[in-house]
């Protein structure tokens, strides 16, 4: 976890995206993340007590209200942070 201070989150500044990028270790697989998410939901099926942790960004989106109903319906534990 990442905790940045609310005034540097708040600030304003200039910024320019940058024509290339260069991130060593990140190597996207295409689109096709099907086989991943079979993967999470294997394990999440097979865990004994599994937590759904949340962040600021699911309640910032007001998704809240969608993912907690399911998470509850299908018997996971929603933890906001």
């Amino acid at each position: 976890m990442i905790d940045i201070p609310y005034d540097i989150q708040m600030a304003e500044f200039d910024f320019t995206y940058p024509t290339e990028v260069d991130l060593p270790g990140y190597n996207p697989k295409g689109n096709d993340f099907l086989d991943e998410i079979w993967e999470i939901g294997k394990a999440l099926d097979e865990a004994q007590y599994p937590v759904i942790c949340a962040g600021g960004g699911i309640i910032s989106s007001r998704a809240w209200e969608n993912c907690s109903p399911l998470l509850k319906h299908i018997g996971y534990l929603l933890s906001p942070l």
